[in-house]
């Protein structure tokens, strides 16, 4: 009977956290733009979590992300950071498209009025 009280004691604690209703993905790079060695990346992956219910989602990298939206077929959001290289700073719009499992990331430098042309680096991955 002890068994079964604490088997419902976990059940319900993972039914409670965020993560009990999430989706796991794990992306790997497919293409960039400009073209790069995919091999000489210092990652080629990324693992999303992303909570349908709760409008939520966790992304391993641990960035802080931003202005996150759920739309029909798209889970947007951005992030901030600075060039682990140049230290310039930079911001990325993340967007993951449910309907074919793809993840794109395209990242510009941190200003006002940005363009297309601004583009620093696109990076597409492939989920499952």
């Amino acid at each position: 009977m002890k068994i079964k009280i604490i088997f419902l004691n976990l059940l319900l604690f993972f039914f409670i956290s965020g993560e009990a209703f999430s989706e796991n993905y794990y992306c790997k790079i497919a293409n960039t733009t400009p073209k790069l060695d995919l091999n000489s990346l210092p990652f080629k992956d990324v693992g999303i979590s992303i909570d349908y219910i709760n409008k939520k989602i966790w992304v391993r990298d641990g960035f802080k992300i931003q202005n996150l939206k759920f739309e029909k077929n798209v889970v947007s959001w951005f992030h901030l950071f600075n060039n682990p290289v140049s230290g310039k700073p930079r911001i990325t719009y993340n967007y993951f498209y449910l309907n074919n499992k793809k993840f794109i990331q395209k990242t510009f430098p941190r200003k006002q009025n940005l363009k297309a042309s601004d583009l620093v680096l696109r990076m597409e991955f492939q989920c499952r």
